[in-house]
């Protein structure tokens, strides 16, 4: 048998073993802090929606379009100079006037962008529309105006609000989140010292800082474990490790990556938040701080505290109206708001204008289309109006004479009477002796439509090209001419016909086929 001192020593040494146990405060009840866990995952989690950029092929295809027709109505031969300015020159001396104040200095190298993109095999109808007009010179004012307005449409500042929206937005979530901590570095609690509830919440004592700014703090104060409460399951079903509240210490980065890893398990978590997300969470965040606490009622508390008491200080324990919390003070019976709270107002408000610039910019963007198409619509316009006046124009030179019978009729002379009119001496009535002649008249309709038909000779070329039956008579009529010269017939339709009518119908293919020019980027 153990003599009576060996039992008294081991005794004393098992009480001392549990002496901690037995002295050290409970930490709260499992799961008194899961609702207010799920809206602080939500905010620790949630990211601003990804912003569509500017279509920026639309923005440089509609640029370049709009300068190449801005450059052909200022100088039919702008495209060929620019084409012939030698590279990096800032001010080629071929460029005068008007061109060389569009293509001056830094502009230079955007009007020869422009021009090497209409040379590029998906816009070579383009280019073949913007030649076809600089022949048809000086071209419509509309034109220009129309090229300035798109040029300007491609500049609206609503093209790139979207994206800028969405910037700020992110900066404001995460100044709510780390309190003006960078994403990726270790984040610490500003202001930690003296203790939990120094650095969580002294009731009748203003937060410290971290608390004040960052929702990671608010979490950790919440949710986390201490050498006194190691067991706080407040939260989760796995506590996190013991987190050291006197210092800006390490121990609180690894606690909010544990607590942050556990909010991957709640629904909420991880989400691109819209207005109506943060308007929810922002209220029911509010909420909590507007929640009375403990026996006493006490407002200003965000957090589980032990409701038999007066509210009192969060030290992570439960008893005596202690609790997991943050405590923020009141200030005339108000609430002192939270910074991360006012951050999370702001980004409200912005989420609603990203929503907003999103809308503008789509509206702006198909405003592009429909100015390019119209631009584009108009150049080919302008072509074949100008093609229509100059086939009216010969028309009306080649058009007969149609003479009438009161025409002859004004005729009182036998000298003044003549073809196709007649004169009729034996006829008793003065006004009829000149009288019209259908047989002159038909004649002389016949005469004049010879001489501008295909098959006449032109003023160009003095040839008579219908006359030839076969092709190889046809183009000897074109042997002798010089380099450069415009042919004098050609074989068209298997028929020797006028060069002029080559050309017209050439230019009329272009035309069509530039009429298919869409560019809806």
């Amino acid at each position: 048998m153990a003599p009576k001192s060996a039992v008294t020593a081991i005794a004393l040494a098992m009480f001392c073993a549990l002496l901690p146990r037995i002295s050290r405060a409970a930490a709260p009840a499992d799961g008194v802090n899961s609702k207010l866990f799920d809206l602080l995952c939500e905010a620790m989690t949630m990211t601003a929606p990804k912003a569509q950029g500017p279509n920026t092929k639309l923005q440089t295809n509609a640029k370049h379009t709009a300068l190449l027709v801005s450059l052909i109505s200022t100088d039919k031969n702008a495209l060929l100079m620019l084409k012939q300015s030698p590279a990096g020159e800032s001010a080629p001396t071929n460029l005068k006037g008007k061109i060389k104040e569009i293509c001056d200095g830094k502009k230079l190298q955007d009007c020869k962008d422009a021009i090497e993109w209409a040379e590029s095999d998906e816009n070579k109808e383009l280019l073949k529309l913007l030649t076809a007009a600089s022949q048809n010179w000086p071209l419509p004012a509309h034109l220009n105006d129309t090229a300035t307005a798109l040029s300007t449409a491609c500049e609206d500042p609503q093209l790139q609000a979207q994206e800028l929206a969405q910037q700020k937005l992110q900066r404001e979530i995460t100044a709510a989140q780390l309190g003006g901590r960078q994403p990726g570095a270790e984040f610490k609690i500003e202001g930690a010292s003296s203790g939990r509830a120094a650095t969580c919440g002294t009731r009748g004592e203003d937060p410290k800082a971290g608390v004040q700014k960052a929702l990671a703090a608010v979490l950790i104060c919440v949710c986390g474990s201490d050498s006194s409460n190691d067991n706080n399951k407040g939260c989760a079903a796995t506590q996190t490790a013991q987190v050291t509240y006197s210092a800006e210490h390490d121990s609180h980065g690894a606690a909010l990556t544990t607590l942050v890893a556990q909010c991957g398990k709640r629904s909420n978590s991880n989400k691109e938040t819209t207005e109506g997300r943060l308007a929810a969470l922002t209220a029911n965040l509010a909420r909590e701080l507007e929640t009375p606490h403990g026996s006493d009622h006490k407002r200003g508390y965000i957090g589980w505290t032990e409701a038999g008491n007066a509210a009192g200080n969060c030290d992570g324990t439960a008893e005596t109206g202690k609790g997991a919390c943050v405590y923020y003070n009141l200030n005339n019976d108000q609430v002192k708001k939270p910074t991360w709270l006012a951050e999370l107002e702001k980004a409200t408000v912005t989420a609603k204008e990203l929503a907003s610039t999103a809308a503008a910019a789509k509206a702006q963007e198909q405003h592009i289309k429909q100015l390019n198409h119209s631009l584009v619509e108009l150049l080919r316009q302008s072509i074949l109006n100008n093609r229509g006046h100059a086939t009216r124009a010969a028309q009306t030179v080649a058009q007969p004479n149609k003479l009438t019978e009161a025409d002859c009729a004004n005729h009182q002379t036998n000298t003044t009477c003549v073809s196709p009119c007649t004169w009729h001496e034996k006829e008793s009535d003065p006004n009829k002796k000149c009288s019209l002649d259908p047989v002159k008249t038909t004649e002389q309709q016949a005469a004049q439509t010879a001489g501008t038909g295909e098959g006449a000779a032109t003023t160009a070329s003095a040839v008579n090209c219908s006359k030839h039956t076969k092709k190889e008579d046809c183009e000897k009529e074109n042997e002798g001419l010089a380099a450069g010269t415009k042919a004098k017939c050609g074989w068209i339709e298997d028929k020797c016909k006028d060069s002029s009518i080559l050309v017209s119908k050439q230019f009329a293919l272009s035309v069509v086929s530039a009429a298919f020019v869409a560019l809806l980027f």
